[in-house]
């Protein structure tokens, strides 16, 4: 048997010419040894099939995280004292461990024989009920902090912010020091202008990761419908031949999908639990409310940004969730994520990241340090 292995080329020049040696592997062996070495190529080739068929369906960063979900209003409930108080969270956390426990519940008591398509409801159910919890439970955090009246700590943060940026900005503010400013202020065309910019940007926050989940949402709906689309190792689809798709294949391309579904969730699902979890042990006012009176210029636009900031005050009052800022945490959790997932999204969340990231500042929604430990 001949076979090229690592083709090198030896070249010689003498007087103007030159001679190429191609070298090449050549072995000789036994018809058995041929056979068994057939043997152990197609035992490789079916291992490295079926191996990604072995992921555990649950991963375990998934478990913990709708785990912690199902307890999270409960434990609202304790730390407030009432139930009454955070009875939205509460039902959040019901929805949850009901999505999580039908799957499980019903085979047991019916004898039912779950299969992949039958499982799919249940699947999309326990993904909706994560994404409709989140908000649900950030607006239960600052009913928590006013039920046991926690210390504030936006002294401490201005302090944190002056250490940090003093030298710059008076007290370490950046958007005291922009409200003055004759050229890039609130007042001006290119403030006002910034402002709407900037506006947009802190509100699309709440589209960036819904997107991407629901991307591979649809790319698990359409593993699961659509089995003769292959999903490569970036995430995207390749149309395969049917005659070289093979029912053990589609589960593979299936479990794939899942498995990106959950992680992907995990990490969207624990980053929001950290925050909240910080924000309660660090309740804070923001900028705009706690040192209000050193602003002189509102921060209007041209008139669409003051409606978006009027109705962002209405949607977030009583909420103590300032450190840290969850806008800037979970856009570059995505950014992060959709690079390795989906790269030519993941750049353009990047982008998104670092304009939210200076919107949450120069808005006036949170410090520097804010930012810095989200």
């Amino acid at each position: 048997v001949v076979r090229p292995a690592m083709p090198r080329s030896l070249s010689s020049r003498s007087r103007g010419t030159t001679t190429t040696v191609h070298m090449v592997h050549v072995e000789t062996f036994s018809p058995e040894a041929g056979l068994s070495a057939l043997e152990e190529d197609e035992e490789e080739e079916e291992e490295s099939v079926r191996k990604p068929g072995t992921w555990d369906l649950q991963p375990w960063p998934f478990t913990i995280t709708v785990g912690l979900a199902v307890l999270w209003g409960p434990a609202y409930a304790w730390g407030a004292g009432s139930l009454a108080v955070v009875a939205p969270a509460v039902g959040a956390s019901v929805v949850i461990t009901i999505a999580a426990v039908l799957p499980w519940v019903i085979p047991l008591v019916t004898g039912w024989v779950p299969t992949r398509q039958s499982l799919l409801p249940f699947h999309l159910a326990l993904v909706l009920s994560l994404l409709v919890c989140m908000p649900i439970f950030f607006g239960a955090t600052g009913r928590v902090v006013e039920a046991n009246n926690l210390p504030l700590w936006d002294e401490v943060l201005l302090q944190m912010d002056a250490t940090l940026l003093g030298w710059a900005f008076p007290g370490g503010q950046l958007a005291v020091w922009l409200d003055s400013s004759s050229w890039i202020g609130p007042a001006t065309f290119l403030g006002r202008f910034l402002t709407e910019i900037l506006t947009l940007c802190y509100v699309s926050y709440y589209v960036w990761g819904y997107t991407l989940i629901f991307i591979h949402v649809h790319a698990f709906w359409t593993a699961h419908r659509r089995p003769e689309r292959a999903v490569d190792e970036k995430g995207k689809g390749e149309v395969v031949p049917p005659e070289s798709f093979t029912g053990e294949l589609s589960e593979w391309r299936f479990e794939v999908a899942l498995v990106r579904l959950r992680l992907l969730l995990a990490a969207w699902l624990g980053t929001y639990l950290l925050n909240f979890l910080l924000n309660l042990s660090v309740p804070a006012l923001s900028p705009r409310l706690y040192i209000q009176e050193r602003y002189h210029h509102p921060l209007d636009g041209f008139g669409l940004a003051a409606f978006i900031r009027n109705l962002i005050y209405s949607q977030s009052a009583g909420s103590y969730g300032t450190f840290p800022s969850g806008h800037v945490g979970i856009s570059w959790l995505v950014a992060c994520m959709a690079l390795r997932l989906r790269p030519r999204y993941g750049r353009v969340a990047s982008v998104a990241a670092c304009m939210i990231s200076f919107a949450t500042v120069f808005l006036r929604y949170h410090y520097v340090v804010d930012a810095i430990g989200a």
